[in-house]
């Protein structure tokens, strides 16, 4: 699940930076929304048919855990503690998992730097955010394969403990830097559209024009908004 998160972002962003790149070398490009679909449905593929494998070859199964206490108790007897939790057989599912992971935040991370360096007028509004977005992922994904890392060494219920916190973190973190603004933006384009919008001028006049900010404001309404506000 964690990958339908990553990859409309990779995609954008890698689509965006093409977009620029052919733009400073005057050539069009053209961006197909089939094209952009069928590589997210790609990557799906992929991961489905790993997780497929995963469970085929090692399923999660219940896996106990015993520690033997250093005291007695009051009948002179040690203690055994006993305690239930649910793992693969071995740990290198989980560590393929995290580092395929890294590897495409570590790749939309670098094309997220690069957008930093666009200039503001040249991109959406939400670019740089997202951008933003980007880095925490991988920020996060980082935290995540150092405790599978650490597997041996930590009490696997901590462990999973941990890796519940690091998660939800990262998913607060997502929405206080896109999720909430994105929220906050599309509050302020609820507008009256019951004026109705001409079918045809018959006398025109073209202004050819640069505005300050223009891209950046037009981005987010409907294109019939800035044909208003004109």
């Amino acid at each position: 699940g964690y990958y339908f998160a990553l990859a409309p972002l990779l995609i954008r962003i890698n689509s965006i930076n093409k977009l620029l790149a052919s733009g400073k070398q005057m050539r069009r490009v053209k961006v197909g929304k089939r094209r952009l679909l069928l590589s997210v449905f790609a990557g799906t593929c992929l991961v489905v048919a790993y997780v497929a494998l995963w469970t085929a070859v090692d399923p999660p199964t219940r896996r106990n855990e015993y520690e033997i206490s250093e005291g007695l108790n009051e009948d002179g007897h040690t203690t055994v503690t006993k305690t239930a939790y649910c793992g693969s057989e071995s740990n290198a599912w989980q560590t393929a998992n995290v580092a395929w992971q890294l590897l495409i935040l570590f790749v939309a991370s670098v094309l997220a730097f690069m957008v930093s360096h666009v200039p503001p007028n040249l991109i959406q509004a939400d670019t740089r955010p997202l951008s933003a977005l980007i880095m925490a992922h991988f920020f996060f994904s980082t935290l995540r394969l150092a405790l599978v890392l650490l597997h041996d060494s930590v009490d696997p219920v901590m462990s999973m403990a941990y890796m519940a916190l690091i998660m939800i973190a990262e998913c607060f973190v997502a929405m206080v830097i896109f999720i909430f603004p994105k929220l906050a933006a599309n509050s302020e384009l609820v507008e009256d559209e019951s004026a109705t919008m001409p079918d045809l001028y018959v006398r025109t006049t073209v202004l050819q024009a640069q505005i300050k900010g223009f891209s950046a404001w037009s981005s987010l309404r409907e294109p019939a908004t800035v044909f208003r506000f004109l």
